[in-house]
């Protein structure tokens, strides 16, 4: 059984306090009566946000208010869940940096730092994406270009390029015996662009805070602090 609470999923109900309630109550009841089960939340970024310093005379449009949330989440999560119940509660964030570290630490038990593939690990995704297409890569087709040029890239951006490459048209252009337009690297730059990925300095982020809330920046500092 898998419940999401995720901020977009509720934001219909995010303005009506009794709803919003009555909607987090039935949600840990209903995991902790038909286990095993998940509460799932994305975007937790949103609900456990960290306080940012209003420029002078900045005003932009106000979205929904989700840091409303944080303080039931927490009390039904610590209410209705004990050790025992086989209900687990996963929140995900891919902005970690926006998060207030504070209110996070004590809301989730365990934390897990999924990095982005590395150079063997693209190389890798790129050529599993493609066989699953049936199209076999030529022997000269310069994968280690497209694995270069890919950091900060996830699986789910190569698949997205490929499927923009690898149209109808252009497979059957792939398979057609009497006149073959074989694929040229080129083809897959244009699309992989304009795939969002993560920049150096947001993988650099991604650590800082992994290294925080794990207790690895204590553990280190305390190791590496003279005698």
């Amino acid at each position: 059984l898998v419940l999401e609470l995720s901020p977009m999923t509720i934001e219909p109900k995010i303005n009506d306090k009794k709803e919003l309630m009555k909607m987090l109550a039935m949600t840990f009841n209903v995991a902790k009566t038909f286990p095993p089960a998940i509460i799932y939340m994305d975007e937790v970024e949103h609900i456990f946000k960290a306080k940012k310093k209003k420029k002078k005379g900045a005003a932009g449009a106000a979205g929904p208010n989700y840091t409303k949330l944080r303080k039931p989440l927490t009390k039904y999560k610590k209410k209705v869940l004990k050790k025992e119940d086989r209900v687990a509660v996963i929140a995900c964030t891919n902005r970690p940096w926006e998060i207030n570290k504070k209110f996070i630490k004590p809301f989730v038990q365990k934390k897990f730092y999924f990095p982005f593939p590395n150079y063997g690990t693209r190389k890798a995704l790129f050529e599993h994406f493609m066989e699953q297409k049936g199209i076999p890569l030529p022997s000269n087709f310069p994968v280690t270009t497209i694995a270069h040029v890919t950091e900060g890239y996830t699986g789910g951006n190569f698949r997205e390029a490929i499927n923009k490459v690898l149209t109808e048209r252009r497979m059957l252009q792939l398979t057609d015996k009497k006149n073959v337009r074989p694929l040229e690297v080129n083809e897959f730059i244009g699309p992989l662009s304009n795939q969002p990925s993560t920049y150096i300095e947001e993988y650099e982020k991604f650590r800082e805070f992994n290294d925080d809330v794990t207790g690895l920046k204590a553990r280190r500092e305390k190791k590496n602090k003279p005698e």
